[in-house]
């Protein structure tokens, strides 16, 4: 996944700085913090936990409007858990994708230069790609906090339908599998929110 080299021996990154948790990272469902873990409910704010938050969009250009098609916080016991089932082909494919298509200790380190921590502008752009955010039909947005505050660390990041479509073509059929139970399990995506030709995948970092 993006970094995982040596430096990365935990799903949360070396922290440079935290906010209060934007709006952008609010459940789109109640307009608040996400309050539990998708997959265990463990409660997240009261308990200060460690957590990732995934949200993926579909942008209707014509109509300068967007849709929500999943999101949800796991906690880093269940990201652990999800993660460890991504086979050994997978993650091999994926460190080489991300080793050849952009540097996010680069990233990070310009943005700390510059004393730069506006949510913004972190997920103004593809990670992979480069392309704006406004100009994206599909994407997805990731950040990791703990308790109420999001943290600087290699995230947040956005991630266009472009990128994730490639992430997709290097995915193993069983992990494929493992991430289509999990939709199955705990997304409820809405039909007419579908993205053709394919849905984005859950896109653990």
């Amino acid at each position: 996944m993006p970094g995982s080299n040596s430096e990365h021996t935990s799903p949360i990154r070396p922290v440079h700085s935290s906010i209060d948790i934007p709006s952008i990272f609010f459940s789109e469902a109640t307009g608040k913090m996400f309050e539990k873990c998708l997959v265990c409910e463990k409660e997240l704010l009261q308990s200060q936990s460690d957590y990732v938050i995934e949200k993926a969009i579909k942008r209707y250009l014509s109509l300068n409007t967007t849709d929500t098609v999943f999101e949800y916080a796991l906690c880093l016991e269940c990201y652990a858990k999800q993660y460890e089932r991504i086979s050994d082909e997978s993650r091999r494919n994926l460190e080489n994708y991300f080793a050849n298509n952009g540097d996010m200790m680069e990233r990070r380190y310009n943005f700390v230069l510059q004393n730069d921590f506006n949510v913004d502008t972190w997920i103004d752009r593809c990670i992979i790609k480069g392309k704006r955010n406004a100009e994206c039909e599909e994407f997805q947005i990731m950040c990791e906090c703990s308790g109420g505050k999001m943290l600087f660390t290699y995230s947040p990041m956005m991630i266009s339908g472009e990128a994730v479509a490639e992430i997709s073509e290097r995915l193993s059929q069983k992990t494929k599998d493992d991430i289509g139970r999990f939709k199955d399990t705990y997304l409820n995506i809405p039909p007419e929110l579908k993205i053709n030709p394919r849905q984005p995948e859950p896109f653990l970092i």
